[in-house]
C-alpha cells in the first residue's frame, strides 16, 4: 500500500530524533552574560570577605582574652560563622537582617545600587552608618573601595541586639579603627558619629550606655551629640559636616539602618528601599512619608542628591539574594517566604547563544519542510498516475 515518506514510521523517528538533537544542542551550549558592573562585583565580594574575616580575627582575639560572653559563638545562632554577631540583651534586632549583611554578596547588590544610581568612579558620597547592622556598612565600604567612589562617613554607634552592641568592647567605632588598617586609608572612617537612637543622642538608652558611647567617641571633636540640643539641630550638624568637609560634590546620599537624624520619623520612608530619586523624594515628603526634617530630605531637596536606603533588608534583597534566617530548614536557614535564589545572577546568568539557536531552529523547520514537500510531491505524482478505468 502507497504511502508518502511523512506517514512512514522510520521518517517520523528520524524527523524526532533530529529536533531532539538539535533542542538538546541549543540547551547545552548556552553562553554565559555577565551583569553590569561584573568586576566591580568580583571584586567588592573578595574585598569584603577578607575584611570579615579581618574583623573575625579581632573579635575572637578580643573576646578570649577578656572571657565575655556578647559575642555570640552559637553556630545555630551565626550560621555563616562570622563571629560578628553579639547578643547584649532582649531589644529588638532582627538577626535575619543582620545575618543576610554578613553574606559577602551584599556588596554585589550595594554595586548594583551604586550603578543605578548613575555613580563612576572618583564621585563622592556622603553616608549614613549604623552599629546596628556592620555587615551592610562594610558592603558599602567594599562596594566603594572596588569602584573607586570616595564616601564622607558619619557613623551613629548605638546598635540594636545583634549588632555592634558591644559599645565597651567592640562597637562599630572600634570596628572601623580595625577597618582603616585593613583598607590603608582613612577614607573609610567615619569623620564624626553621634550616639544616635532617641534625637540621635540616644534618649532611649541608660544614661551608663550613654557615657560609654561618649567616652568611646575620640577625640571629641568628632561627637556631634549634644544632649541639651533637639533632632533638628542634629540634622543641621550633620548637614554642615557633610558639606563642610573637603567642599564634597555629592553625587548620592547612602543610609544604613533606621536612624533618626537620617531619615526623620516618619515610618514610611522605612518601607522605601533602594535608589531613590531626588523626585520620589520630594513626592514621599509631599505625602508625609518622609519627614522634612531629615539629612535625607535636606540632601534632596535642598542639594538635589538622591538616596539610596539600605533598611527593611528583606524587602532590599528579595529575588536577588538569599535571607538567612535560624530555624526554618536546613539550608543555611533561607527564609521559605522569599524562596531560594541562586545568587550568582548577581554577577552573570545563563543565556540562550542565538548563534548555535538559530542554525539549530533553521535546520529543524527545514528537514521538517523538506520532508513535508517531498511527500506532498509523491502525493501528486500518484494521483497524476492513478487511472480508475485501468481496474478491470
Amino acid at each position: 500500500m502507497f504511502r508518502p515518506s511523512i506517514q512512514k514510521l522510520s521518517t517520523l523517528m528520524l524527523m524526532s530524533v533530529f529536533c531532539v538533537v538539535m533542542a538538546f544542542i541549543s540547551m547545552y551550549f548556552k553562553t554565559t552574560e555577565y551583569k553590569k558592573g561584573y568586576s566591580y562585583k568580583v571584586e567588592a565580594r573578595e574585598v569584603m570577605s577578607d575584611a570579615l574575616s579581618e574583623l573575625k580575627v579581632k573579635a575572637e582575639k578580643k573576646y578570649n582574652e577578656e572571657s565575655s560572653s556578647a559575642l555570640v559563638n552559637d553556630e545555630t545562632l551565626d550560621p555563616l560563622n562570622s563571629g560578628l554577631i553579639f547578643y547584649c540583651d532582649d531589644s529588638d534586632g532582627r538577626l535575619s537582617s543582620k545575618l543576610s549583611t554578613l553574606n559577602p554578596n551584599f556588596s554585589a547588590l550595594i554595586v548594583d545600587l551604586f550603578i543605578q544610581s548613575g555613580l563612576v568612579e572618583g564621585d563622592n558620597i556622603a553616608v549614613a552608618f549604623t552599629g546596628s547592622m556592620p555587615g551592610a556598612n562594610i558592603a558599602v565600604l567594599s562596594a566603594c573601595k572596588a569602584m573607586g567612589i570616595k564616601p564622607t562617613i558619619i557613623s551613629s554607634l548605638s546598635a540594636s541586639n545583634w549588632g555592634a552592641c558591644d559599645y565597651e568592647r567592640f562597637s562599630w567605632f572600634d570596628m572601623e579603627e580595625d577597618l582603616m588598617l585593613f583598607f590603608k586609608s582613612k577614607d573609610y572612617k567615619s569623620i564624626a558619629y553621634s550616639i544616635g537612637k532617641g534625637g540621635d543622642i540616644g534618649s532611649s538608652l541608660p544614661k551608663k550606655t550613654i557615657d560609654i558611647i561618649n567616652k568611646k567617641i575620640h577625640p571629641p571633636k568628632f561627637n556631634l551629640s549634644n544632649l541639651s540640643k533637639d533632632l533638628t539641630y542634629h540634622v543641621e550638624k550633620r548637614i554642615n559636616k557633610y558639606l563642610g568637609y573637603n567642599n564634597s560634590d555629592f553625587k548620592l546620599y547612602v543610609n544604613v539602618g533606621g536612624g533618626v537624624a537620617s531619615l526623620g520619623t516618619y515610618p514610611g520612608i522605612k518601607e522605601r528601599v533602594g535608589y531613590l530619586t531626588v523626585d520620589s523624594l520630594k513626592t514621599l515628603k509631599q505625602s508625609k512619608q518622609l519627614n522634612g526634617n531629615s539629612v535625607m530630605a535636606k540632601m534632596a531637596l535642598e542639594h538635589g542628591v538622591p538616596a539610596v536606603n539600605i533598611i527593611d533588608i528583606e524587602q532590599l534583597i528579595d529575588g536577588k539574594l538569599n535571607l538567612i534566617d535560624i530555624g526554618l530548614n536546613d539550608d543555611l536557614s533561607i527564609d521559605s517566604k522569599l524562596g531560594y535564589v541562586e545568587e550568582e545572577r548577581l554577577f552573570s546568568q545563563k543565556k540562550y547563544n542565538l548563534v548555535i539557536v538559530i542554525p539549530c531552529l533553521i535546520l529543524s523547520l527545514a528537514l521538517v519542510l523538506s520532508i513535508g514537500l517531498y511527500s506532498h510531491f509523491q502525493i501528486k505524482k500518484r494521483m497524476s498516475s492513478y487511472e480508475p478505468d485501468a481496474i478491470s
